[in-house]
């Protein structure tokens, strides 16, 4: 599982509560199993569902998301507990996560899919779909949305200073006798742009 410091799943317990939502460190409890019949697993895979083809959608109870690396995922995935469990995958999103990882950008933090899981079963649950979505859902990206406007913040500070330092470098080895300057390739614009707004495309 995903370390505790780096987890966005734990973002979904502090805002829903403890009796909203668990958390389960590996390995599980001994006797520990999920019920096929009220249990969906969100992990995309050849046998999954859409949330709106969930063979168990009206009996749904609990929702099962694996809060790890996308490699450590699909151990988990195979967890004997969560034998005969539907797996269902959601549509088609682009992530705001800040951390690099060597997956497209269509793979979702946990708390995003925890996020988007909702509002498609939402609209497969309510009568006028998705366009009736009320908001209701929208604080579980609270903290996720906070973290994501002080990293732009910060990152926005940084930047300008990196280029002027690189400036000056080049500048140096611009001089009589010092090195030939190496091409620099740089991105203009306010690197700030996405923060004040991070929610409202975040959930789009």
């Amino acid at each position: 599982s995903e370390k505790r410091a780096k987890s966005t799943a734990l973002h979904a317990q502090v805002i829903a509560g403890s009796d909203q939502v668990e958390t389960l460190e590996l390995p599980l409890a001994p006797g520990r199993t999920f019920d096929p019949a009220t249990t969906c697993v969100v992990f995309p895979c050849s046998r999954s569902h859409g949330v709106d083809a969930l063979p168990n959608l009206d009996s749904l109870k609990t929702v099962v998301v694996l809060d790890a690396t996308w490699a450590k995922a699909h151990g988990m995935h195979a967890l004997p507990a969560l034998e005969g469990v539907p797996r269902v995958h959601l549509r088609s999103y682009t992530t705001f996560f800040w951390r690099y990882q060597r997956v497209p950008d269509s793979h979702l933090a946990t708390i995003e899919a925890i996020y988007y899981f909702y509002r498609e079963h939402f609209a497969a649950t309510t009568a006028g779909g998705l366009d009736a979505y009320d908001g209701r859902y929208d604080n579980l990206l609270a903290i996720y949305c906070a973290m994501f406007r002080k990293i732009c913040t910060e990152a926005a500070r940084e930047l300008p200073l990196a280029q002027s330092q690189q400036s000056r470098t080049n500048e140096d080895e611009a001089e009589p006798g010092g090195k030939r300057p190496s091409s620099v390739t740089t991105t203009q614009g306010d690197s700030t742009s996405c923060a004040p707004d991070a929610k409202r495309r975040a959930i789009q």
